[in-house]
């Protein structure tokens, strides 16, 4: 799942979009949401953040670098075991997001 989140990122920087996506890390440390003004706030702001948002490991740097070929600018977690999935159409990721609510995994 890493590579494709990385891959997802990716596209979402050379596209020059917003992310869209607050780490957790920014919630709990830093109260960061997305209606905060900052430079973190992924909501708000295209491309991403000016610095790394947390420590990140070998594996996050290992998937970086090998991150897969892909269309991806959407992911969500859709199953209670920690199952991703992703999409690169807004309506899929809208009926993912919906499924994973009714069926409790996200809030």
């Amino acid at each position: 799942e890493a590579y494709k989140i990385s891959a997802k990122l990716a596209n979402y920087a050379e596209r020059k979009r917003k992310i869209g996506s607050i780490n957790r890390c920014l919630k709990e440390s830093y109260g960061i949401t997305n209606k905060t003004n900052s430079s973190y706030n992924t909501y708000k702001y295209t491309g991403l953040p000016p610095t790394p948002i947390s420590g990140f490991g070998e594996r996050s740097i290992i998937a970086t670098l090998n991150a897969p070929e892909s269309d991806f600018i959407y992911y969500l977690l859709t199953d209670k075991n920690g199952k991703m999935s992703f999409t690169n159409d807004y309506s899929d990721f809208i009926n993912m997001k919906n499924k994973a609510k009714e069926e409790g995994v996200i809030p």
